[in-house]
């Protein structure tokens, strides 16, 4: 059970950190190509959200 909790914890972990990564991405390419101001609100907002909170 422990390696259970171990592995759900790395992989809370590398996810969080993938959202990360793909929301600096998603806001670094939208800036470079000059549509920021054109996004759809969803995207905006996506890109503008904090990350959760981890609650481990």
């Amino acid at each position: 059970m422990d390696t259970q909790s171990k592995m759900v914890k790395q992989l809370s972990f590398i996810k969080e950190q993938l959202q990360l990564l793909v929301k600096e991405t998603s806001g670094r390419l939208a800036a470079e190509v000059g549509i920021q101001d054109s996004l759809p609100d969803l995207i905006r907002n996506f890109i503008a959200a904090p990350l959760p909170s981890r609650t481990t």
